[in-house]
Order: C-alpha cells, then structure tokens, then sequence
C-alpha cells in the first residue's frame, strides 16, 4: 500500500516497485485525503503495468547480482539479506514496507511524548544528521537494506563534513535503538548498527601551556581580584571553581593552603600547596573571602573575562604543539602550565600528582614536616 510524504504543500505518494526499488510520485494535492485516493490510483497503474513479466524480471534482476555477488567473494550475509529483502518486497507488493526513514519518524514521535523539550531537539538533530549522511537512497529504502557498510560509511560522511565526534557517536547510538525496536518488531532481521563502533573520542582539545611572558602580560592587564585569580590558578594548579571559592582561612601559618578541590569532594580528598612568593606578596593581609566579586557570579563569567584579557594582551588563544597538534588555551591551561613548570623545574610526577590534587593519599598522609618541604621546594621552581 502506498505511504504518503509531505513535502512543501503537497503530498507525494510512495511505494515499492515490482523490481524492489521504492518509487516517489507527486499527487499534486495539498489535501492529504485527495493524495490518499490519488497515490492508491498511481500504485494501482504501476502494479499494472510491472504485473507478470515484470514480477518474473525483478527476480531474475535480483538472482542474477547475487551469482555476480557470490563469483567475486562478496556474497556476505548483509548483502544477501538485503537481496532477499528485495525478493520479498516483489512478491508481496501489497505488504507495507517500511523504510529507515519512517520507522525512525514513528520511533521518534512515540518517544517524544515521553520526553523533555530538549531530548527531543537533541533527538531530531541525532536523526537528522545520520539520515542525511546516509542519503535517500539508503534512508528511503526497505529498513532490511541497511548494512553495516552503510553505516560506516555515514560516519566517514560526517566526519569529512567537520562533525564532531561527540555528535556522531550520539547519533549512531540512537540509530542502534531505532534498529533494535525495529528488530523487535520483526520489521527487519538484524540490528547493523549493533556491530559498528563508536568513534574513538580523539578530538577533544588539547589544552596547551603558557609561556612566563604570556602570565606576565596578562598579570599586568588584570584587576586586582583577577590578578590574585590567576595568580593562585598558575602557582597552586587548581580549578576555577576552586580558586574563586578560597577563603584566608585556608591558608595557615606557614603560607600552606588546604583546600578540598570540589572535582575529589566526593571522596574526601584533600590537598596541601605550599604558596608561590608572589601568591603570597598578593595575599598580604586580606582576610575573608578572597575573591567575592568572582565567587558571587559563575565561573563562566570569569572564564569569559580571562578569555579577554589574553586577547587584550595579545596572547593567542590556539598554538602549535611540537607534534603539530593544535593546543587551544583557556583558563584551565593555567592548570596545565602549572603541572608543565614543575615538570620543567624537575619535579618528580609524584611530586606533580600532589600538587596538582591527583594524589590519593589523605591529608595526614600528605601534610608532614619531610614532604611539606620537599613541595616547598618545587614551588619554589616556579617563581618568577
């Protein structure tokens, strides 16, 4: 039985032909109850037409790519399922043969009723962007046709196309779903997109360092309370959301912070850091919260901010790596420059993981008399 696609005002009709292929015909009505009885006449025309020697032909059309299949070693299992699907489709011209791009549009809307506003926004962009790679040929056909080919073939696609990794694999995953209530409905014999593998998460930034005389000409732009930001970000290595919470009583009498960083919270895990001279020259005599203008907004407001004064001071925001990598820098690549200055400066990694907040040893552990000058040490190769 025809289906029915609107595009524009007007309804086309669509079907699947004698020889297996899915045929697209205009009704010309804007009325979808003309286009009804309009695209039952088309069919019936077509059906006449194809009837018995037409029938006869599309079998042996479809026997004879299977021989050629088989003489060149390439009569895998999804080719031939893919053919029998075709076969089916001829000798049951009556059956409703549901394509991939239908079945997804009736998958999608009864999961939408479900579903929050933006679920569904992200599920339509999933959709739409794999559909498109998969192109119309494949996307209009029998759901049975889609192989495992098909599909990687899409994700090559996207990816040549500039999408991110990230959005592709979220789209592969939803079409996995689609396939296996497909499968569950006995509308096709197999899930394809079950043995086809995400991709490797490999373009998630690089964040690169930045160099003393970038720290130095963003100090010198910086206001006060962003001066000591980035200046405990670059001596103590620790997080945004962490350095616009610190409060003087973290800091004790030997110039120590202890601080709980918010990422190992969870866990209970704290960290000592001895202070940098120059953290220290900025911290004098304040007392209370450090940084209330920062604490009082969200961290993206500070990390925009940040993002203007590299600008302002001509520091850009991607580099070149050695290896030819492109390294984006961003507030955390204070973080990063931290850890690569004590690299520089000699710091064993053990050393590094504890003032980075990577230890997991508790504070007892962590804050004695022998280590805490060792960690004294190493920031002492950081001061400019």
């Amino acid at each position: 039985m025809a289906g029915l696609k609107k595009r524009g005002n007007i309804w086309y009709a669509r079907w699947t032909g004698a020889d297996g292929k899915r045929i697209t015909r205009t009704t010309g009505e804007s009325s979808k109850t003309e286009a009804r009885k309009k695209a039952i006449e088309l069919e019936a025309l077509d059906r006449k037409a194809t009837d018995g020697d037409g029938m006869k032909r599309a079998f042996v059309g479809i026997l004879k790519r299977g021989l050629f299949a088989a003489d060149a070693g390439k009569l895998t299992l999804p080719v031939l399922e893919s053919l029998l699907a075709e076969a089916y489709a001829v000798a049951n011209p009556d059956d409703n043969q549901v394509t991939l791009r239908e079945h997804w549009e009736a998958w999608h809307d009864a999961q939408a009723k479900r579903w929050n506003g933006g679920t569904i926004s992200a599920s339509n962009g999933n959709r739409f962007r794999m559909l498109a790679a998969l192109g119309d040929k494949v996307a209009d056909a029998h759901i049975g046709k889609l192989t495992e080919a098909h599909i990687s073939a899409a994700l090559d696609k996207m990816l040549d196309d500039g999408k991110k990794r990230g959005s592709i694999n979220q789209s592969l995953s939803e079409l996995r779903r689609v396939m296996t209530d497909a499968h569950a409905r006995g509308i096709c014999s197999r899930n394809p997109a079950k043995l086809v593998k995400s991709l490797p998460m490999t373009d998630k930034s690089i964040k690169g360092a930045f160099t003393r005389d970038e720290i130095e000409r963003i100090l010198a732009l910086a206001d006060d309370e962003m001066r000591g930001i980035v200046l405990f970000a670059t001596y103590t290595g620790l997080r945004l959301a962490d350095v616009i919470a610190l409060h003087s009583d973290m800091i004790d009498g030997e110039g120590v912070l202890i601080v709980t960083p918010k990422k190992t919270r969870r866990f209970g895990k704290t960290v000592a850091i001895p202070l940098a001279a120059p953290v220290k020259a900025w911290v004098a005599d304040k007392a209370g919260e450090l940084f209330p203008e920062a604490g009082s907004k969200k961290p993206e407001q500070t990390s925009r901010n940040f993002n203007s004064l590299m600008k302002q001071a001509g520091v850009p925001r991607e580099i070149t790596l050695p290896n030819r990598a492109t390294a984006k820098r961003t507030f955390h690549s204070l973080r990063v420059t931290f850890v690569s200055w004590l690299a520089a400066g000699g710091v064993a990694a053990e050393g590094r993981m504890q003032l980075a907040g990577h230890s997991s040893e508790a504070i007892h552990q962590l804050y004695n008399r022998t280590e805490l000058e060792q960690l004294k040490q190493a920031i002492a190769t950081l001061e400019i």
